[in-house]
């Protein structure tokens, strides 16, 4: 398999080489490149894409406006590690943030989140009209009558990735109503009708 290929852009090394530190301890087979200036950054992301980047807040902007950055979120996941994160909603480049202040657990099980969803698309660029794993929990939380705010609170997972997922299964399930995944649902064994009544 071809490894995944992360980007660190911060001024901080210590931040740098904290983030390294936890996400070569989740996943082994990982090639982690870490900037501490912008430039160099885009000019490199212009020569071979990431899967992942992990920006320090004060690069929100400046991402933000480069056209070269804009076109690689086609096939780069983009994080920002920030304090505040109303400011990443807002943006199209970011597909979520971490907060800063997370405690070790919470930062290892976001690292862990990433990387799994990184790795369950690449496994269903394989056999694009199969759903994966998370995607069938997502399907039938949406069946069941969940919105995406509750799917991400009790899964554990950003509103944002709920978002995604629930996207990819549109796609992949050519159904665009609730009333039709669940009915899909129902039919592929994913949930029961007691669970429809409730």
């Amino acid at each position: 398999m071809t490894p995944i290929k992360i980007a660190i852009l911060s001024k901080s090394i210590v931040f740098s080489k904290g983030l390294t530190f936890f996400i070569t301890h989740i996943y082994d087979d990982i090639i982690i490149d870490e900037f501490d200036d912008e430039k160099f950054f885009i000019n490199n992301t212009e020569k071979g894409f990431y899967d992942i980047v992990f920006a320090d807040e004060r690069y929100l902007k400046v991402l933000s406006d480069n056209d070269i950055i804009l076109r690689s979120r086609l096939y780069t996941n983009y994080y920002a590690i920030c304090l505040d994160d109303k400011e990443i909603h807002q943006n199209s480049v970011f597909s979520d943030s971490i907060k800063r202040d997370i405690s070790q657990i919470e930062l290892k099980n976001k690292l862990k989140e990433i990387l799994n969803d990184l790795l369950e698309d690449r496994d269903e660029d394989k056999a694009d009209t199969t759903l994966s794993k998370r995607e069938i929990n997502i399907l039938r939380h949406i069946a069941i009558g969940y919105t995406n705010k509750e799917i991400a609170e009790k899964l554990f997972l950003s509103p944002h990735t709920v978002m995604t997922h629930r996207k990819n299964i549109t796609r992949k399930l050519d159904i665009k109503t609730i009333s039709g995944l669940t009915v899909y649902a129902l039919l592929n064994k994913v949930i029961t009708m007691e669970e429809v009544k409730k």
